[in-house]
């Protein structure tokens, strides 16, 4: 007769995270307890060659295009949302970027390129996603 290998647990209802199982309580929060985490504003800065960026971009699509101004406005949001979910963007792979702190989130087919610095969030640059940015930084 061997011996009883334990109760065994049904992970069927558990989502997979990018760290594993995600539906793992900690033993020392009440299950009723909220999860979150305090909200840190950061502010946020966007640096002239940026502001040049998004300026190129709408002449680029027509200034007189609201497709264009609709796109300069999700680039522009999408940077605001940086105050309060500065992590919010990927590393990159590159080391050239990755070193220096750089992040960056898509929007569309652009990058926005930023680092968080002590409280404060600096988009450097907004560029389409096909273009060398690895150079350009």
């Amino acid at each position: 007769m061997g011996a009883s290998a334990g109760p065994t647990r049904d992970l069927s209802g558990l989502g997979r995270g990018r760290g594993g199982y995600s539906g793992w309580r900690s033993r020392s929060r009440s299950p009723r307890a909220p999860a979150t985490a305090p909200v840190l504003n950061y502010s946020v800065r966007v640096l002239g060659r940026a502001h040049r960026d998004l300026v190129e971009i709408r002449d680029y699509l027509g200034s007189d295009s609201p497709e264009a101004a609709e796109l300069v406005e999700k680039l522009l949001s999408a940077s605001e949302k940086l105050e309060q979910l500065p992590r919010w963007g990927a590393v990159p792979r590159d080391a050239r970027l990755k070193g220096p702190g750089f992040r960056f989130r898509a929007v569309g087919s652009y990058l926005i390129f930023y680092k968080i610095l002590r409280k404060q969030v600096r988009v450097y640059r907004v560029l389409h996603g096909r273009r060398a940015y690895e150079d350009i930084l």
